[in-house]
């Protein structure tokens, strides 16, 4: 059983690492670093989150998705797949903003151009839509023939 004094003591280092805490995110530090989570973590995670959603288990791919974005809000391949789920869901403004986010991140990306360039298209932005999606058509490679082919189609009917 603990006595008050123990209690105070307990309570003010509780305050003192939140106050630590609550500091370095100020400073721009991120959650992942602050929780001591390294690089290769992060990647199992997000190979984890892509699992999920390519088996179709959307849900619990959100969530994944969401708990690696708060330890680290700039990684572009969650950010893709937020944006892909989004699509699926007819969440059109979501899509474009978690796509414009990864390509802020990763502008010459092939898929996330393609994927935003749909997104745009969705919400009747065509002019923009139209930069991304012949930016991922002009690339060398990244895309699959399955998305040149949805890039073409998304193209045509804007035009």
């Amino acid at each position: 059983m603990q006595t008050q004094s123990e209690e105070v003591e307990t309570s003010d280092e509780v305050r003192r690492a939140v106050a630590e805490m609550v500091n370095r995110v100020r400073a721009g530090e991120k959650m992942m670093s602050i929780m001591g989570v390294d690089e290769s973590t992060m990647g199992d995670m997000e190979t984890q989150a892509y699992r999920l959603y390519r088996n179709r288990r959307y849900d619990q791919a959100k969530v994944a998705c969401r708990g690696v974005l708060a330890l680290d809000e700039d990684r572009p391949l969650m950010l893709l797949l937020m944006g892909d789920m989004a699509l699926e869901e007819f969440r059109f403004s979501s899509a474009v903003t978690h796509l414009q986010k990864a390509h802020r991140l990763v502008p010459d990306h092939p898929v996330i151009r393609a994927r935003l360039g749909e997104a745009l298209v969705k919400t009747m932005q065509h002019e923009a839509a139209r930069e991304h999606l012949e930016a991922a058509l002009g690339g060398t490679d990244g895309l699959s023939e399955v998305d040149k082919k949805r890039c073409r189609a998304l193209l045509e009917a804007i035009a």
